[in-house]
């Protein structure tokens, strides 16, 4: 898994049909940025559970919301 982690970060970003390296982060609407997000969400959602906090995790869910759809022309 880290492997594969590893391959997205360092694969570059598409501009104007150009690959260009990144050197932080993760591209916004990339598929990993997501499910980074939701990683340590977990893990955040476990130690305030864990501490006793109530909280709402509809941030984990937002995601989903965003997925491109497509739509069929004719």
């Amino acid at each position: 898994m880290l492997k594969l982690i590893r391959a997205f970060l360092n694969a570059g970003v598409l501009e104007d049909g150009l690959v260009r390296p990144v050197n932080e982060g993760t591209p916004q609407g990339g598929p990993l940025s997501p499910f980074l997000s939701n990683v340590v969400l977990d893990d955040l959602g476990k130690q305030l559970a864990r501490r006793g906090h109530r909280f709402c995790c509809y941030a984990m869910i937002a995601t989903s919301t965003f997925a491109p759809t497509t739509t069929a022309k004719g």
